[in-house]
């Protein structure tokens, strides 16, 4: 049961969708503002060889499958009026497929369906030539693959594969619910309970359209927290929040109907309080809370070295070793994440 972005609870709560049509005038108005494709591809040539981190390597993937075409890269230091907040942040994705733009793609129909990624404070433009060169490598990569991994989120039906998708489950599951079972001082089998709706939760939202919401094709895989009897039951357990979708506020409510009385505190405030800091800034890490792009993306920043706080999780469930050979592995060669056409 996929997501679409502007209906994430994070998302909804700040408004954001409102400003979607400033956003597209000012796009309109401001078309300078583009970088044009060729300075794009001469930046992306210029630093493919510098790094080899996953991070790097997903970029590299991106580029042979010619997905640099999906995006809209912007450069806004010289604009002269003022930019709409969404479009002046880089933290939130802004996939214009997920939008309605029909009112200005007869004026700009190169913005159909593409992925804006706002590239002004990670690169420079010389004065006398008008070249672009990237002053932050890292960030970079970073913004391009959370932006494609997003749009491939969308394009797709079965998005991953399945191990891929089983090994997202279980770090998700694992981890969300091990911040959960401290706090609340839970017993092995309390804590096993949480980690169960957690990962249907997870498998939901990577499941197919035609996907049973109630007992998701992956749940029923995950054989690390039962047998698969013992699984069904979970999914009846939940059926009542989970038949037409979870989000974290049924997240919560399940959580409590199957838990011992001292959860019965938990809400979807208190959830995010104790799970949500384990991406590299706070919007980060609420968005892959309840967005698979965005954990993936925190998942790929960890294991390409960067320090973020769900390092330190996957170290303490020892998922860490597997993340980084057979996830990497197999992300890195499963064709169909790298398929993406927005032309």
């Amino acid at each position: 049961m996929k997501r679409k972005f502007f209906d994430i609870g994070f998302i909804k709560s700040t408004g954001m969708i409102g400003q979607t049509p400033r956003v597209l005038k000012y796009l309109v108005e401001n078309r300078n503002t583009i970088i044009p494709y060729g300075n794009l591809a001469e930046m992306a040539q210029n630093i493919r060889l510098i790094l080899k981190t996953p991070m790097a390597e997903f970029f590299d993937r991106i580029i042979s499958s010619k997905g640099l075409g999906n995006f809209i890269p912007l450069y806004l230091a010289e604009s002269g009026e003022s930019i709409p907040e969404l479009l002046a942040q880089t933290l939130i994705t802004l996939d214009l497929k997920q939008i309605d733009t029909a009112n200005v793609t007869r004026s700009l129909p190169m913005i159909r369906d593409r992925v804006i990624v706002n590239l002004s404070s990670i690169i420079r433009q010389d004065k006398n030539t008008g070249r672009f060169t990237v002053s932050s490598v890292d960030s970079f990569l970073s913004s391009f693959v959370k932006s494609y991994l997003v749009a491939s989120y969308n394009d797709s039906d079965d998005w991953l594969s399945p191990y891929l998708g089983e090994f997202t489950v279980r770090t998700y599951s694992m981890i969300l619910s091990s911040l959960v079972a401290r706090y609340y001082n839970l017993t092995q089998v309390e804590a096993l309970s949480v980690m169960a709706v957690c990962a249907l939760f997870m498998s939901q939202m990577l499941g197919g359209e035609k996907d049973d919401p109630v007992f998701p094709a992956l749940f029923r895989k995950c054989t690390y927290l039962g047998t698969y009897r013992e699984l069904a039951e979970v999914a009846d357990l939940c059926k009542e929040y989970s038949q037409d979708g979870l989000d974290l506020e049924k997240l919560c409510e399940c959580i409590i109907a199957i838990s011992p009385s001292r959860l019965s505190t938990l809400n979807v405030h208190s959830f995010t309080s104790l799970t949500g800091n384990l991406g590299p800034d706070s919007i980060t890490s609420h968005l892959a809370l309840e967005y698979p792009p965005y954990w993936i993306y925190i998942l790929l920043l960890a294991l390409s070295g960067n320090k973020i706080p769900i390092v330190y999780q996957l170290n303490n469930m020892r998922l860490a070793q597997e993340g980084r050979s057979k996830f990497l592995q197999q992300l890195m060669t499963y064709d169909a994440l790298f398929t993406v056409n927005r032309g």
